[in-house]
């Protein structure tokens, strides 16, 4: 029988991820054009972790999306930057089907995947190309940015890291049916007199 990626249990996983994305997304401020302080990746890195690279990707792109929407922060709504945040939920998700991986190498695995793909190197390019590339060469900007991100990606692995401990062994959608196995132990013997015979 196919399994329904979409249970109930998910999907109620999903909508909590997506609020604290949100909520996250909603407090964070920009320090330059360039540079955000925002914790809103750690939920979208654990999203993809325990929702898996669907879930992950929808939690990273309303996120960023409805966050922009009750936080505008003053600039232009950005919808690669919103696709990237997306990313930053379905590479967790598309890590941790590696099985052979133990679980601290699948989540150090994912952090570092995240950081120099969305945060290095797309985000850096759509932000250079969208607001930068009149006033600088990228190389000269890119080395005045990468410090204070990576600064705020070190918070988001710590929080990842913690709130993995805590939300792993409370969060499981490896559902396993119980088999009962028929012996002739568990079933209800049933006394026959001679006499119910009888006529």
């Amino acid at each position: 029988m196919k399994k329904t990626y979409f249970t109930t249990k998910r999907i109620a996983y999903i909508a909590i991820f997506t609020a604290m994305s949100i909520a996250l997304k909603t407090f964070s401020f920009n320090v330059t054009v360039s540079n955000k302080i925002s914790l809103m990746t750690s939920m979208n890195i654990l999203a993809g972790i325990f929702t898996g690279p669907i879930g992950g990707f929808i939690v990273g792109a309303l996120g960023d999306g409805i966050g922009f929407l009750i936080n505008p922060a003053g600039g232009a709504w950005m919808p690669l930057i919103t696709l990237v945040s997306g990313l930053s939920g379905l590479i967790p998700g598309l890590v941790f089907k590696i099985k052979k991986l133990h679980s601290i190498v699948k989540i150090v695995l994912s952090i570092v995947l995240v950081y120099f793909i969305c945060t290095v190197l797309l985000n850096s390019l759509i932000i250079y190309y969208f607001f930068i590339q009149n006033r600088k060469t990228f190389f000269v900007w890119w080395l005045t940015r990468i410090p204070l991100q990576s600064g705020v990606y070190l918070v988001n692995s710590i929080l990842v890291i913690v709130l993995y401990k805590v939300l792993e062994p409370r969060i499981n959608f490896n559902f396993k049916e119980k088999k009962i196995e028929i012996t002739s132990e568990n079933i209800p013997k049933t006394e026959i007199n001679e006499a119910d015979y009888k006529l």
